[in-house]
């Protein structure tokens, strides 16, 4: 019942922010980059494919080593293949972000279960840590794959408990970390650790140093099961912007201890370098409404008396609040605003236990007067970083206050306990949604919902690679929209969702070259530059990079654009003549769009151009990860054959089964040079990701390593319990 309970506050709480826009949950790197992903490793699992490389995504298509594809996580692809046969993609990625909630508030509470809370205390946890501010309106509307480290963090947590206890066996431990670490973001592997480090402080303190080695033994085999996922993306990192991650300080998603001192009003928007705006439109710092003004009623001496039992809690606590307090970039990690739920986890664990413990009664006045203070204090805040919504930030005053009444003249237990906070907290975020409707510091790109609809509609529009040359920030007020722009033209990765090939494409890492040579944004947006780019030869080679890319469709955006590689830019030039080879096919009010006249030699395969003295006789693409040329080379200078395909780390060649080297050319693209002499030979080109192999053999001996750890940790209790169980039969005997 507690649980059922808890679950449906959790979805009225997940469903509340959709009246004000279905895209609540379809926005930013959501849509724009989750979307694209899931619809095409669902699609290509279901047909039987590992889709570690899609070259017709190009510069966001090596899945392997985006790492954060979630490719490799059993959670997350279940929700890929479980919600692709759902048409509308906002509700289909809804479905899956709420799933994620689910998954996060059972998981919050049998933490708490973990740590002695009863059951109705332990509901309201899981209630509350979903839909507080920072999951709710930044992770759940923008960022899944942080939902997703949310979401698992507590079954961890929850697992090395247990297991210190004897009650769950120590390969749930190492599971949970590899599911944790597997999401592919980073900030998994630093909660897996922080996890583990916490839990083991907790076993030190309590001299249980058993439990201390074998849960540092579990955390080392699920991260050494996670060098799949990561080593591939540490190896490419080189060819992208991932390369030079340093430690600084801009302040940006630098949140204070002022801004977390208000985590408890509902309408404190905090004044925090963001995207977009100096301050947020969302309670992003927001946790609970009755956290902060109920903590002088706490019974501190109760709760302190057990604080061995929760020192992991502390421990973790500490730890995030040092990251949360820290500068915006610290290696790879950044944006310290990010980690603020995971302080928030902690926080609310030890705030859940002492729910358990009842509340204070003497000194009445004094624990009011407290109570009073920290809402005034806490609205104060909210005023003072956005004094323009003060009738708001009076009304959330006014409520807290009523509501901070109403709970110490009922001092309500148990089910009644469940039942105030959480209706009240449902009550908090349906003013919440009314006053903030929407994350407004990131991009809602207001894509089409309908998948077929957008197949439909592009299916015969472009045919072969299709370059954009359009920005998502120079275009006109109102274009973000189903009918206007996006029935031309799409951004991130929704091309893949409809089976478009295209450069435009979201990508974590990127292909520096390329990004360069068409003035690439992370989202796949470019600039006009880009348009001159396509029809000039780069450097050193004697073909345009159109042709080396074997472009087939430009479209273009109709803003001023360059009418020749040397003109300046910005001049009024609504229709600028196609090149030679081109034709405009067709133009309306918000694109041109041109296509190539004469179709390239092997339809079949990737080879785009090749020097004289070089001469290709087949050439066909196998797979994503394979294909094949027949070749043959005069003594003459001029023998490189250029690829349509980016050169990722990880491609080898063979000319008849012997190596010969790979290239990077303009754009990034594959090169060879083929040898001298040769005659009609195979040449043929593959594909692993760089470090794939060993992440296979790390994941094997992590496997192997967790059996043996299990069958040893299971004979190692059975002979301590034999022990015991013969002290203690030895024990009556004497006794007798």
């Amino acid at each position: 019942m507690p649980i059922f309970s808890m679950l449906v506050v959790v979805a009225v709480g997940v469903i509340m922010p959709l009246r004000n826009s279905f895209n609540f949950y379809y926005w930013d790197d959501t849509a724009g980059a989750a979307v694209g992903v899931w619809q095409r490793i669902a699609e290509q699992i279901l047909a039987g494919h590992l889709p570690l490389l899609q070259i017709d995504m190009w510069r966001g298509g090596n899945f392997a080593a985006e790492s954060a594809t979630g490719l490799f996580n059993p959670v997350m692809v279940g929700l890929m293949l479980g919600t692709y046969p759902i048409d509308n993609l906002a509700l289909a990625i809804s479905v899956a972000k709420f799933a994620l909630f689910f998954i996060m508030a059972i998981g919050a509470y049998f933490l708490a279960r973990a740590y002695g809370a009863r059951p109705w205390a332990s509901a309201i946890m899981g209630a509350v840590l979903p839909i507080s501010g920072y999951n709710l309106f930044m992770d759940g509307t923008a960022w899944i794959n942080g939902t997703a480290i949310m979401a698992f963090t507590p079954w961890l947590w929850w697992s090395v408990k247990r297991y210190v206890e004897g009650r769950t066996p120590i390969f749930v431990v190492v599971l949970m970390v590899y599911l944790l670490g597997s999401t592919g973001n980073p900030y998994g592997l630093l909660a897996a650790a922080a996890v583990i480090a916490a839990c083991c402080i907790e076993a030190g303190i309590q001299k249980n140093w058993k439990a201390f080695r074998t849960i540092v033994l579990a955390g080392a085999l699920g991260a050494l099961a996670c060098v799949l996922i990561y080593l591939p993306f540490v190896l490419t990192s080189s060819v992208g912007v991932r390369a030079d991650s340093t430690t600084f300080n801009d302040e940006f998603f630098s949140p204070n201890l002022s801004d977390i001192m208000g985590l408890s009003t509902g309408s404190f928007q905090i004044y925090v370098r963001a995207f977009g705006l100096p301050y947020f439109t969302v309670p992003v710092a927001y946790l609970a409404w009755f956290v902060m003004p109920l903590l002088p009623w706490i019974k501190y001496k109760s709760l302190a008396k057990g604080w061995k039992i929760w020192s992991s809690a502390i421990a973790f606590g500490i730890f995030y609040l040092f990251l949360v307090l820290g500068p915006s970039n610290l290696g790879m990690f950044r944006w310290p605003l990010r980690l603020i739920p995971f302080f928030y986890l902690a926080l609310l664990l030890i705030f859940t236990l002492a729910l358990d413990k009842g509340w204070g009664k003497d000194k009445f006045k004094l624990r009011a007067s407290l109570s009073f203070g920290i809402v005034i204090f806490g609205v104060w805040l909210a005023w003072s970083d956005r004094p323009g919504p003060w009738k708001w930030h009076a009304l959330f005053a006014l409520v807290t206050l009523i509501l901070v009444a109403l709970f110490v003249w009922r001092r309500p237990t148990g089910r009644q306990l469940f039942m105030f906070l959480g209706i009240t907290t449902l009550l908090v975020l349906f003013m919440q949604t009314s006053f903030m409707k929407t994350n407004d510091n990131v991009a809602n790109y207001n894509f089409p919902q309908s998948r077929s609809a957008m197949k439909s509609n592009f299916d015969a529009k472009y045919k072969g690679l299709t370059v954009v040359v359009a920005n998502r920030d120079t275009l006109p007020a109102g274009a973000l929209a189903p009918d206007r722009a996006w029935k031309d033209i799409l951004f991130g990765n929704m091309f893949a969702a409809v089976g478009v090939e295209s450069t435009t494409s979201y990508s974590g890492i990127g292909f520096t070259k390329l990004d360069n040579a068409l003035c690439a944004s992370y989202y796949g947006g470019s600039c006009v530059d880009a348009w001159a780019s396509l029809w000039q030869k780069p450097a050193g080679s004697s073909f345009v990079l159109a042709d080396m890319m074997r472009v087939q469709t430009v479209v273009r955006w109709n803003d001023p654009v360059p009418e020749s590689p040397g003109s300046p830019h910005g001049t009024d030039v609504t229709s600028p003549p196609a090149p030679e080879g081109w034709t405009k096919v067709s133009e309306d009010n918000q694109v041109s769009v041109y296509t190539r006249d004469a179709p390239f030699e092997f339809e079949e395969g990737r080879v785009s151009t090749h020097g004289a003295d070089v001469q290709v006789n087949s050439n066909v693409s196998l797979s994503d990860t394979r294909e094949t040329a027949n070749v043959s080379a005069t003594d003459g200078n001029d023998r490189i054959v250029s690829f349509a395909r980016l050169n990722w780390p990880g491609y080898t060649a063979t000319l008849d089964d012997n190596s010969i080297p790979v290239m990077t050319g303009p754009a990034g693209l594959l090169q060879v040079e083929v040898p001298a002499g040769t005659q009609k030979k195979d040449l043929v080109l593959s594909f692993t990701p760089p470090g794939f192999t060993a992440g296979i053999g790390a994941l094997a001996l992590a496997l192997l390593g967790t059996i043996g750890l299990e069958v040893w940790d299971v004979r190692r209790r059975r002979k301590a319990a034999d022990v015991l169980s013969n002290g203690n039969s030895k024990e009556i005997r004497n006794r007798s």
